[in-house]
């Protein structure tokens, strides 16, 4: 097998485990506060996944298999999130519920890439936990 075909593989497999994360998790809003602020602390499976992506999505910019290897997971994560969020929030239109689903990829990968740099005493993990929680509230509120 080619290394790329081993890493379609491994990221398979990283989707899959994240896209049963975000069912089991049943849109617990305040869960993920929680996680995202890192008063939940990210597992070692969970911090080693998110390593692994950035070290795959880094070599994509030079690799057009590679690239799309990972357009393909967001893309599947970004689909299993909408139709969570259509379930729960059947009032948000597809506009809607697409712009919410890249905003919490953007969310969840910058506190991914962040875990292990934001434990300097100076952060407030509860008042990221607040802040997390309002904007999900904002985000999700019916208009």
């Amino acid at each position: 097998a080619s290394k790329e075909e081993i890493i379609e593989v491994i990221v398979s497999e990283i989707v899959n485990a994240r896209v049963g994360e975000m069912v089991a998790g049943n849109h617990d809003l305040a869960r993920m506060a929680s996680v995202l602020a890192g008063v939940l602390p990210a597992t070692e499976s969970t911090k080693n996944d998110n390593y692994l992506l950035m070290e795959i999505n880094a070599e994509a910019s030079r690799n057009p298999r590679l690239r799309e290897i990972m357009i393909q997971a967001d893309r599947r994560l970004k689909e299993e999130g909408g139709r969570l969020t259509r379930h729960y929030h059947p009032e948000m239109t597809a506009e809607q519920i697409s712009v919410a689903c890249e905003f919490i990829a953007i969310l969840t990968e910058g506190a991914a890439y962040r875990c292990d740099l934001a434990t300097a005493p100076t952060v407030d993990k509860a008042a990221m936990e607040s802040l997390y929680r309002d904007v999900f509230q904002l985000l999700f509120a019916q208009k």
